[in-house]
């Protein structure tokens, strides 16, 4: 576990918002970028 302190509420806005357009990024660009969304997740996923 990290000993980092909790968020505080404005971080998790932040970081909703950034979540959020990530999601629309990737939703909007889906059709072209698949493939390399695969390959990057096939390549990464070991590291999890």
């Amino acid at each position: 576990m990290s000993n980092n302190p909790p968020p505080t509420p404005d971080t998790n806005v932040a970081f909703f918002w950034v979540l959020l357009g990530v999601d629309q990024n990737i939703g909007f660009h889906k059709k072209k970028c698949t493939d390399l969304f695969n390959l990057i997740k096939h390549l990464y996923t070991p590291l999890f």
